[in-house]
């Protein structure tokens, strides 16, 4: 009886040679009886398969033995039967391992030795007990007619898994008595191995496995039988031969392909558990001896494309209808290999009939070359060899997620053990690799003969490359492995919760594969939190930073051990109080990491070194790393030289070079700025003040913060170098920092902003700063410029009211005391006047427009704020079209046109607008709002000027005034307000009184008439208001000529008017003052 707990599958073997299959079921845990095979049925199954030799003597069984689904999904057990037959059966169970057992179906059987035509070998008989591992079968026979002893045999096809034909070798051993049963010890693994997956044969897995043992028990006691592995074959035909040039040696790679004899060549070779010298040296000379050389090959591309189909059309593996069908060639009658050992034999598959798939429409491909390298066997073997020690390991995950208590942690999944049994044969491969380098790249083989020297040495170039870049695996791996052992013997758990998140998300489904190839920062990242556990416990780094250096130089360089010491060094110095010995340990810091830049964490270095409030240590670090990368200093020239934008020139790589160094002074200015800005009170001082030692775990308080940038930016910009300079400008003007920046008055500023206003036209911000630049240094011409530009520059974000503080700021410039050469500029200042009058017009319809309903009124607010309009385009795009009065009579003076019909039609529009405007309120209300309308323009408007026509506003006043019915002397008051002579008043109200207007008639006809007597009192109240007494005298002169005329026209029409009277009283008083 026997279970296969692969599968759940329960199998009995009867005395009459039946075999009974019963299903435990996918879980295990149920039995249902599944099939009976008896033996009649067996004898029929293998009569079918096998017709040459006599049934009976295949069919005697004399044991059943589980063939395991990681070692075969579609074998599933093998009976042996007394003569040593083998025969192979499925339980249909194939496509899946969910699909359950249901036949018992023989597909395959292997022959004992003695049945391939060799005459004389002995053969198996009267077995009785049977061992089984993973390939190799262990037979106990017992005495009978053709055997006087107890006989042990063993086959096994260990040897010969890649040969091209099936072979097995089998060994034949005396035993005393015939065994009681038989096990197996072991085998003692030597590296981890997942039980559970499919293994590769033991030629693959030798290095990692001791011998194989096997125990039996007779009644005498035990005897233990080791079976040697493949390797050891050679190892003991060196040490029986005593050299490489024997025929044993020879036929041992005749026999075997050369890529695995070579391989078994290295596995002696980094042997470590191997003394004896002198085998190893005869496997290294047989490895160069029977390695081959590497030849360019020309092959035909429709050859190849034909071998292809051929190999498709035999890999379709199946095991239907009870067929057994496999892809390796020349399986059917072969013939046995010829050995070194005579008891190889070579075991034929029976009765195998093929699959067959064609492939149609094949495309006709003729005449078709290709050159390719055949390398050589040794180039091969250290592929292979290298695969196999890589193989456990290569596609596993690095780590595995416990949890424990509640709590999850990052555990290794290979133990310290087995990362140094990879990583010691890996090192002793690449020491081999390395002695031996010169007869690998086949240096002392290339031919005299010139024509076929360079065929030769291309295929040679080629393989060495291989062989360099096979070198390189070999270094990342051993050092990988070596990395994580030592990360184990150190609370792996502990150092890999300093990750960060998206590094442990990284770390949680890398495999070892991705960390030799890809993710080697995550070993970097881990090397720096083992060296920060050992800063953080106030612990030495030398004795770490030596090992990483040993078990992984390529990985932690001697600049991270620079890096290293320098960290401890400045942890010191923030723990020391005394400040001549703080800085004394920071400068010895900045020695340190200086021979080693630029190869170091800058980042980490100018963040340390920040904290510590060693600003010159963050300004030393920057510069040593930028003379470092840049000795000839392309960058600055390509900077100075205005180059900036030639990014084809040679000097553009060491420029961006230099300022992606200095952004690490911009990332320190940063992190103070985000603690001083925590006192908003604070600003940066002139000059720093002293800092104070940061005593360990006192953070930077916003004061020191204040003094360390002032500092810091001392330091940059006392350097020669203008790119730094740049990066520090940069910084404070994008901090706002104006005033600051500017009062640093170095020359390079300038140039900076002009750089900058250049580059970015549409950057405001900067000509803003460059202004203010002038204007600090009292270059007022340029400053006036840049601000002229500016208010010019069209849809550039400002706004109207922008543009006007800009040329305002620009005529303050040109009328400054200061201005160097006024004369020089005496035509700008005159433009600027210009451009500021005709802005102030525009600013005037922004504001009608703001103030108003009219369509599209976004549209005409975007226009007038993006640029600025000549008069012409005010004018005819604006105030005209929409009926602004007063823009266009502003425009109308600006532009000194003299047109006095449109300008009085402009008031009268506007007073006529003025009245329109006023709704339903009082009439009265309604004049005095046009007498104030009157005054404003008046300020605008001086009297008399081309845009103020003051008899034609008198006029039209008065009409509107007796329309409204207001007070007698609302209009010729404001016009004395507004700086009107009484004597232009008289005048014209003599000129209205005279010309009999009929509009008059239609209203009031003796409005005028009051008005002139109204204003005659007005001038007796006031007379004082004219202390001249030749100007009285002139008033009233004309007043009294005026009010005869208004007493004549009162006689001729209204002879009895009470007004006469009035004009009698008045003329008496003008007398006095003219006869005075």
């Amino acid at each position: 009886m026997t279970i296969d707990n692969t599968r759940h599958i329960l199998y009995t073997l009867s005395e009459n040679s039946s075999i009974e299959l019963y299903d435990l079921g996918t879980d295990g845990k149920s039995t249902s009886r599944i099939i009976s095979l008896s033996h009649s049925n067996l004898e029929y199954q293998v009569s079918k398969l096998l017709r040459t030799i006599e049934v009976a003597q295949m069919t005697l069984l004399s044991s059943i033995k589980i063939i395991e689904e990681t070692e075969s999904t579609h074998i599933h057990l093998m009976a042996v039967s007394k003569t040593g037959f083998r025969l192979y059966f499925s339980t249909g169970a194939v496509y899946s391992s969910n699909t359950r057992p249901y036949t018992l179906h023989l597909v395959h059987i292997r022959l004992p030795p003695g049945y391939n035509r060799v005459i004389g070998e002995s053969k198996p008989s009267s077995v009785e007990h049977v061992l089984y591992n993973r390939g190799t079968v262990i037979m106990a026979c017992g005495t009978n007619i053709t055997n006087y002893r107890p006989l042990l045999w063993c086959i096994t096809p260990d040897e010969y898994a890649f040969s091209l034909n099936f072979s097995e070798k089998y060994f034949v051993t005396d035993l005393d008595m015939c065994p009681l049963s038989m096990d197996n010890i072991g085998p003692n693994l030597l590296i981890y191995n997942d039980p559970s997956l499919p293994q590769p044969p033991l030629v693959v897995r030798q290095q990692f496995e001791n011998r194989q043992e096997y125990i039996t028990i007779t009644p005498q006691g035990l005897e233990i039988f080791e079976m040697i592995r493949p390797y050891d074959t050679l190892c003991e035909l060196f040490a029986i031969s005593q050299g490489t040039e024997t025929d044993a040696i020879k036929n041992y790679f005749k026999n075997m392909p050369n890529n695995q004899a070579c391989v078994a060549c290295l596995t002696i070779i980094c042997d470590q558990s191997l003394k004896n010298q002198k085998i190893k040296e005869y496997a290294t000379r047989a490895f160069f001896t029977h390695g081959g050389e590497p030849k360019l090959v020309t092959e035909n591309l429709n050859d190849s494309f034909h071998d292809l189909t051929r190999v498709s059309k035999n890999q379709n593996t199946s095991y239907r209808s009870g067929h057994f069908t496999t892809s390796m060639p020349s399986l059917v009658s072969s013939q046995p290999n010829t050995s070194f050992i005579n008891n190889q034999t070579n075991t034929s598959f029976m009765n195998v009939q093929p699959n067959t798939s064609f492939i149609n429409n094949q495309p006709n491909i003729t005449n078709l070359q290709s050159i390719s390298v055949h390398y050589s066997f040794k180039h091969n073997a250290l592929y292979l060899y290298v695969s196999r020690l890589l193989r456990p390991l290569w596609n596993i995950k690095a780590v595995n997620m416990e949890t424990t208590d509640g709590k999850t942690y990052i555990v290794n999944t290979v133990s310290p053990d087995d990362c140094l049994f990879v990583a010691s044969h890996l090192q002793t491969l690449h020491t081999f690799m390395n002695n031996y380098y010169k007869m690998l790249a086949n240096y002392t083989r290339i031919p005299l003969d010139s024509s076929r020297r360079t065929t030769v040495q291309d295929a040679h170039q080629s393989e060495s490359k291989s062989i360099n870049c096979l070198k390189q695996l070999v270094v990342q791996s051993a050092e990988v492995f070596n990395l994580w052992k030592l990360l184990s013997e150190h609370q792996f758990y502990i150092i890999a919760n300093k990750l960060s998140e998206q590094e442990h998300r990284v770390l949680e489904n890398v495999t070892f594969k991705e960390l030799i190839l890809v993710h080697q920062e995550i070993c970097q990242s881990l090397v720096q939190k083992l060296l920060d556990t050992y800063l953080n416990e106030s612990s030495s780094v030398d004795s770490i930073s030596t090992k990483l250096r040993q078990v992984c130089p390529s990985i932690y360089h001697s600049e991270d051990a620079a890096c290293a010491k320098a960290s401890e060094m400045i942890k010191l110095a923030q723990s020391t109080i005394n400040e001549d010995e703080r800085k004394q340990i920071l400068y010895q810091s900045l020695k340190v990491l200086k021979e080693v830049a630029p190869k170091i964490n800058l980042t980490s270095v100018c963040l340390q070194y920040t904290n510590c409030a060693y600003m010159e240590g963050v300004y030393q670090m920057c510069t040593e790393c930028a003379n470092k990368i840049d000795p000839k200093n392309l960058g600055g020239h390509y900077f100075v030289n205005n180059m900036v934008l030639d990014r084809d020139g040679p000097g553009y790589g060491a420029y961006m070079l230099r300022l992606d160094i200095y952004k690490e002074i911009s990332s320190s200015l940063d992190y103070l700025y985000s603690i001083m800005v925590k006192n908003p009170s604070l600003n940066i001082p002139t000059r720093p003040n002293l800092i104070p030692g940061i005593l360990e775990n006192t953070a930077l308080t916003p004061e020191q913060s204040s003094n360390l940038i002032a500092e810091l930016i001392k330091l940059c910009i006392s350097c020669d170098d203008e790119i730094m300079h740049t990066v520090v400008y940069r910084w404070m003007i994008d901090k706002k920092l104006i005033r600051e920046t500017i009062e640093m008055g170095h020359h390079s500023l300038e140039k900076f902003l002009l750089a900058q206003s250049q580059s970015d036209d549409n950057n405001n911000y900067i000509k803003d700063v460059l202004c203010r630049y002038y204007e600090y240094n009292g270059n007022y011409n340029e400053a006036a410029e840049v601000l002229a530009s500016l208010s010019k520059r069209p849809e550039s974000g400002l706004t109207l009211s922008d543009r006007l503080m800009y040329l305002g700021r620009a005529m303050a410039c040109l009328r400054s005391k200061k201005l160097s050469t006024p004369a020089l500029n005496a035509t700008s200042l005159r433009e600027v006047e210009d451009l500021l009058q005709v802005a102030e017009i525009q600013k005037m319809i922004l504001d009608l427009f703001l103030s108003s309903q009219v369509d599209g009124k976004a549209e005409i607010i975007e226009k007038l704020n993006n640029s600025l309009f000549t008069l012409g385009e005010l004018y005819s795009n604006f105030a005209e079209p929409h009926r602004l009065w007063e823009a266009q009579l502003a425009i109308l003076q600006l532009s000194n046109h003299d047109d006095r019909e449109l300008v009085n039609q402009i008031w009268e529009n506007i007073l006529l607008k003025v009245v329109e405007d006023c709704g339903d309120i009082g009439e009265h209300n309604k004049m005095t709002i046009a007498l104030e309308k009157i005054k404003s323009l008046a300020s605008s408007h001086p009297i008399n000027s081309s845009t103020f026509d003051l008899e034609y506003v008198t006029t039209m006043l008065e009409y509107l005034n007796c329309n409204l019915g207001g007070d007698l002397e609302s209009v010729y008051t404001t016009m004395l307000t507004i700086g009107a002579p009484i004597e232009s008043l008289v005048a014209i109200y003599k000129k209205i009184y005279s010309t009999n207007d009929p509009r008059w008639q239609k209203t009031s006809e003796l409005h005028v008439l009051e008005v002139i007597m109204s204003l005659a009192r007005y001038y007796l109240q006031n007379v004082d208001l004219w202390p001249s007494g030749m100007q009285r005298r002139s008033i009233a002169v004309n007043l009294f000529d005026l009010l005869v005329i208004c007493q004549n026209m009162l006689y001729s029409r209204f002879a009895h008017s009470p007004l006469i009277e009035g004009v009698i009283a008045i003329k008496t008083e003008l007398d006095i003052i003219i006869k005075n």
